[in-house]
């Protein structure tokens, strides 16, 4: 399957002094995966997601690297 994500993120990150500030993000993620189906209603999901908005040089950034690695389990009713 096809994923686009759109995030928006208020995070807290330390300073020098241990003092605490917020900062707020948004971010755009575009991948895919795979969902395989384990009984019933029941299906597990493997998905990769690339942040087109990650910057590498912004210091305060949420994340670490522009790649999102996700797994997950889904229940319909």
């Amino acid at each position: 399957f096809g994923h686009l994500e759109i995030e928006y993120l208020s995070y807290e990150y330390a300073l020098v002094d241990l003092s605490t500030e917020r900062a707020d993000q948004t971010s755009t993620f575009v991948g895919g995966g795979v969902a395989q189906p384990v009984g019933g209603n029941v299906a597990l999901h493997l998905t990769v997601l690339y942040n087109l908005s990650y910057d590498s040089n912004d210091r305060l950034a949420p994340y670490d690297s522009p790649w999102v690695y996700r797994a997950g389990v889904s229940v319909g009713f």
